[in-house]
Formats: structure tokens, C-alpha cells, sequence
């Protein structure tokens, strides 16, 4: 008898906390409608704000996002074989929802172009940091990538690495970019998700424990010097003799 009752309470208590999903949820998405399609501009802000602090509550301090090096796992995690490791980076770069930042400072490891180019194609912010000798050996396939209007600089003199590297949907670039804009709520949401993000944070105050993504701000510094670093154009690579140039 015994073993029955505290099946049957379990049932309910599961149906009550669907219910509950399904009722926040509902409410939360009729928010964000009805904000989304207010005409009163000056209440756009306030809004904003109020949506960026509950995912602050939520989620606690934005991270720099996910690094992933195209010649190695920077976690030290053990990889079968090169193939697995290859379309493993593959598919991390094709998950990218916000930014995109990517370091090309050596030859090797080049095979993702056409994946940051599709990144772009589907409205991920990608920033690319090359070396010349990266822009030298792939002249063609930049050079397209610049016109294609995927923003492209030089990296700065003297900087001593040979890894090339991604830093996938950082949150506090996805903050910069978004302060520049009209809206109501934050792309933070996509990152993270909504309710579902929510219950598990209930769930890490219950337990007294706050779970925070990893830091990579000895990666992100790269970027540091961005807008002082000249555009590359593609002009440039006819210039420097990295493409051929047809007469």
C-alpha cells in the first residue's frame, strides 16, 4: 500500500510542476510579446534593464564564452583520433547563435573558413584576427571572405602564438553588441535559455551551489586592440601579391 501512495504523489507532484512550466512559460512569453510590440519607446529601456537583471539573478555574471582550439583541446580532454577531433570544432563553430571570434595566426587547421563564412551568411557577428602569413597562404578564400563583408584585421606586430582558435558566443561581446541597439530584451536568453535555465538555478539554491562557466580572458585579449588595427580590404591582397591578379 505503501509503495502506491508515494507513487500516486509523485504523479501529482509531477503534473503540478508541468503545470507550473507550462503557466510560466505561457506568462513570460506574453511579456515579451507585448513589450516586443510596444509602440512607448521611452519604457524601451527601462524594459531592457529588467530583463537583463532577471537573467543576472538567473545566471550571475556573463562569461567570455567557449574557446576552442582548432590545433588541440585547450582542456586537455582526450581525443580518439584527429578526424573526431576536426568534426568535433566543426560543429562547435556551426552551434555559434551571437559572435563569433576567431584567431588565424598559423597556416595549419584553415579547413573552417567556410563555416565562419556560413556563421556570418546566418547572422552570427564573426570577427577574424589573421596573421600575414595566414593571409598569405589562404589569399583566395580571405580575400572572398572580406568582400563577403566579414570583418578582418591584422594581427598586431609581434605577437608570438601558433595556435589557431574560436571564442564562441561570449556573452559579455554579445552585451556590447546588443548596447547599441532598440531592444526590449537580451540576447542573452538565447545562450542560456529561458525557464528551463530558471529552474535549474532554484535547484542550485536549494543545493547551495552556483554554477559559473569557465573564463577565457587570456584568449579574448587578443581582441583588446581591435579598433586600432587596420581593416583588411580586399584590395590588400592584390597589393601584398596574395592573390593573383588577372589583366
Amino acid at each position: 500500500m505503501m509503495p502506491e501512495i508515494i507513487i500516486s504523489v509523485c504523479s501529482l507532484m509531477g503534473l503540478c510542476y508541468s503545470a507550473l512550466v507550462n503557466l510560466l512559460s505561457k506568462l513570460f512569453g506574453y511579456f515579451r510579446i507585448w513589450t516586443a510590440s510596444s509602440p512607448r519607446k521611452s519604457l524601451r529601456p527601462y524594459l531592457y534593464k529588467i530583463d537583463l537583471y532577471v537573467w543576472q539573478i538567473i545566471y550571475g555574471t556573463p562569461d567570455t564564452g567557449h574557446v576552442v582550439l582548432f590545433n588541440g583541446w585547450h582542456n586537455g580532454r582526450t581525443v580518439v583520433c584527429d578526424d573526431c577531433r576536426l568534426k568535433r570544432v566543426g560543429e562547435l563553430i556551426d552551434q555559434a547563435k551571437i559572435c563569433l571570434d576567431v584567431v588565424l595566426l598559423s597556416t595549419a587547421n584553415v579547413q573552417y573558413l567556410d563555416r565562419m563564412l556560413a556563421a556570418h551568411n546566418r547572422g552570427v557577428n564573426v570577427r577574424i584576427l589573421a596573421s600575414d602569413k595566414m593571409l598569405a597562404a589562404n589569399g583566395p578564400a580571405m580575400q572572398l571572405i572580406c568582400a563577403l563583408g566579414v570583418p578582418v584585421r591584422g594581427s598586431p606586430i609581434g605577437v608570438k602564438f601558433g595556435y589557431n582558435f574560436a571564442i564562441i558566443d561570449s556573452e559579455k561581446r554579445a552585451l556590447g553588441l546588443e548596447a547599441t541597439q532598440d531592444t526590449v530584451h537580451t540576447c542573452l536568453w538565447r545562450l542560456r535559455g529561458n525557464m528551463k535555465g530558471c529552474f535549474r538555478w532554484i535547484l542550485d539554491v536549494v543545493k547551495q551551489k552556483r554554477d559559473y562557466r569557465h573564463d577565457n580572458y587570456h584568449y579574448q585579449i587578443f581582441f583588446d586592440e581591435w579598433d586600432f588595427l587596420s581593416p583588411i580590404t580586399p584590395p590588400y591582397f592584390a597589393e601584398r601579391h596574395f592573390v593573383e591578379v588577372t589583366r
